[in-house]
């Protein structure tokens, strides 16, 4: 209980951050691609899935 962060302390900072990482793939379409290339890698689809 000693590390309790109420929703109003945390929803403030949940908003600026995905407000700072819209900003930053609206305008920059590499960082875009670089997000996807790394989600990608973390979940293991791509070119070398066993997907289909």
């Amino acid at each position: 209980m000693l590390l309790y962060f109420a929703p109003e302390t945390v929803l403030p900072i949940a908003s600026a951050a995905a407000a700072a990482i819209g900003g930053f793939l609206l305008f920059f379409r590499r960082g875009a691609t670089a997000t996807k290339a790394v989600f990608d890698r973390l979940f293991r689809r791509g070119r070398g899935s066993d997907r289909n």
